[in-house]
């Protein structure tokens, strides 16, 4: 019987990464990281929990990365673009600002390109 070795997570995200353009009421634009799969994966290693996060990205695009391997995170990545975002601050307060995505990252067929993980795998 063949066995290979496999790490064990307490979670696993799935999901889109991605890069906002960050326009505050007062100063110069800035980019940050972010996306569903990457704040959640975060706040689940801040927990203590063994994280693993699957999503697409570019060889160009691998800044978003740098977090969540920062975070002892385990990234699983396929080839792909990442979500692209612009937050402007129009006021002083927070509750005012414009949400605006750029280019939407897509995780479908996912499932058909990826095999992390076997239903016939014994520990």
């Amino acid at each position: 019987m063949c066995r290979t070795k496999m790490n064990h997570y307490d979670i696993v995200f799935i999901g889109q990464l991605g890069m906002g353009t960050i326009v505050p009421f007062r100063g110069s634009p800035f980019t940050e990281p972010g996306g569903p799969a990457l704040f959640a994966s975060i706040g689940a290693s801040c927990l203590g929990k063994r994280v693993a996060t699957v999503t697409r990205i570019s060889e160009r695009d691998d800044y978003p990365l740098e977090p969540l391997k920062k975070a002892g995170i385990d990234v699983f990545a396929l080839p792909g673009e990442i979500g692209q975002y612009r937050v402007v601050f129009e006021q002083a307060e927070f509750k005012y600002r414009c949400l605006s995505s750029r280019q939407v990252a897509s995780l479908k067929r996912f499932h058909q390109k990826l095999s992390l993980f076997s239903a016939n795998s014994r520990a």
